[in-house]
């Protein structure tokens, strides 16, 4: 992921960079996402075009960009329609980290996809505090311990 597309007042749509060098990134999709594209694309599509222009797609040779807050508001309004509305784009984000911290990613992989520029920010609004601890009473119940599974006492 390397831009955005940002309006742009008496310009239009136009392509930003990212606000930080962290913003420069390839994402590997996983499997089952490519599998879904897949199957979503039309068979006249070629390779090089984007996956989610705007309804125009691509008119007069150059690329339509879909208006980032019409995407905000379709996506919105199908989060709602499913009874999700309490869903905003930063539970995403925070799933994404969860779901890498969880599979024991470290904050700088985590940063990294996540286009943090210090894995301090990470570590500090996305990932899990509580997993920490139990971490912490495990090694010591390995290295001291009686044997008995750890136990937080709030």
């Amino acid at each position: 992921m390397s831009e955005r597309v940002l309006g742009v007042r008496r310009v239009g749509l136009v392509r930003h960079e990212g606000k930080t060098f962290a913003a420069q990134r390839v994402l590997p999709l996983p499997g089952f996402l490519l599998e879904c594209l897949a199957e979503r694309r039309p068979d006249d599509v070629m390779p090089s075009s984007m996956v989610f222009p705007n309804s125009r797609g691509h008119a007069l040779g150059r690329k339509s960009w879909r208006d980032p807050q019409n995407t905000g508001a379709r996506l919105r309004d199908a989060l709602d329609a499913a009874g999700y509305e309490w869903v905003t784009s930063h539970v995403f984000r925070k799933t994404a980290a969860t779901v890498l911290d969880q599979a024991g990613l470290s904050a700088r992989a985590i940063a990294g996809h996540i286009g943090h520029a210090r894995p301090s920010i990470t570590q500090d609004v996305y990932m899990d505090k509580r997993a920490e601890g139990r971490d912490a009473a495990e090694a010591f119940d390995a290295a001291y311990g009686s044997g008995n599974d750890s136990e937080s006492v709030e």
